[in-house]
């Protein structure tokens, strides 16, 4: 439901943008100027406080000239937090309300989709390996950006049953573990 959710806000957005004659080049634009506003506020933040060293300086700097391309998949991160934000509301609107409509949510290590639609993953995916015009990749990357997200939740989902009956002592090595090989996953990609 969350998906559908969020598919009916993205063509929302579409045809509003369409109303209003911008496009998804004023869109990325919007996005650009956006993410460099707030990187500056942090750089201010940093100057402010006199906390500002050449590293942070040159972090800055590269923020800067990366959000063009934050900005091209920042629609798929919107996506993705929509999905989750969906979902966390369920979970508190039954936890919250007197008397709650529909079913109580499941279990977070329940979380399962139809094995079928790894389909719209790899078509996804294979369609960035085709040269296809620059709006299409956009449309692709932000897509796998939203598959991605799925897939990784349904991970976690699966470790999270499998260590429900572990010992915290175990847990805490995974977790542990886990932050050991996070620095290497970009690399996957």
């Amino acid at each position: 439901r969350a998906l559908i959710a969020v598919a009916f806000g993205v063509l929302g957005v579409a045809v509003w943008l369409s109303f209003l004659g911008l496009g998804w080049p004023d869109l990325e634009r919007a996005f650009t100027e956006m993410m460099r506003a707030t990187y500056d506020a942090w750089a201010k933040a940093f100057f402010f406080t006199g906390a500002a060293t050449t590293e942070t300086q040159t972090f800055v700097r590269q923020l800067q000239d990366m959000a063009p391309q934050v900005a091209r998949v920042l629609p798929g991160l919107l996506a993705l937090t929509a999905i989750a934000g969906c979902a966390l509301a369920w979970v508190w609107h039954h936890r919250v309300a007197t008397t709650p409509f529909g079913r109580p949510p499941a279990p977070f290590r329940l979380f399962r989709f139809n094995d079928h639609l790894v389909w719209g993953a790899i078509l996804t995916l294979g369609s960035l390996l085709l040269p296809l015009p620059a709006p299409a990749r956009t449309l692709a990357a932000n897509l796998l950006i939203v598959w991605v997200g799925l897939y990784v939740a349904r991970g976690l989902a699966v470790i999270t049953a499998v260590l429900a009956p572990a010992p915290g002592a175990l847990k805490a090595v995974v977790i542990g573990l886990a932050f050991l090989i996070l620095p290497l996953t970009p690399g996957a990609f």
